[in-house]
């Protein structure tokens, strides 16, 4: 996890937004504060390839749809989402120090519980 790196206060996740600036950097707001990461200041690169990680593709294709994913059906790619899910739950668990969940599951559904999308610079 990012230690160290002074993500903008929030008592809870309603107050959090997540902006995908680009596939690399976010913008991180909590009320009048704006802070930029990249994927890697942020805790999400791959130890190995020093690329981003599964759980950071996951949260950015959360942007594109509004913080929402699907639970797929039984099998291997069930398992994948669950794992990545709760990688980027304990990070930004960690990051904020906020104990509710920041992704809840609706019985269909993964939703997250702090606002996130893409910038309008992400496709350009």
């Amino acid at each position: 996890v990012a230690r160290g790196i002074p993500v903008p206060p929030s008592q809870t996740w309603a107050g959090i937004e997540v902006i995908f600036l680009s596939e690399e950097r976010i913008q991180v707001c909590s009320g009048d504060v704006r802070q930029t990461y990249n994927y890697g200041e942020f805790g999400f690169q791959d130890g190995r390839t020093e690329k981003p990680n599964a759980a950071w593709e996951m949260l950015s294709e959360m942007a594109r749809t509004g913080g929402t994913i699907a639970r797929p059906l039984p099998g291997k790619n069930k398992s994948k989402v669950q794992k990545r899910i709760e990688e980027i739950r304990e990070k930004l668990k960690a990051l904020w120090r906020i104990e509710a969940d920041p992704i809840p599951f609706n019985g269909h559904t993964y939703q997250t519980s702090f606002r996130i999308r893409r910038g309008p610079s992400f496709d350009s």
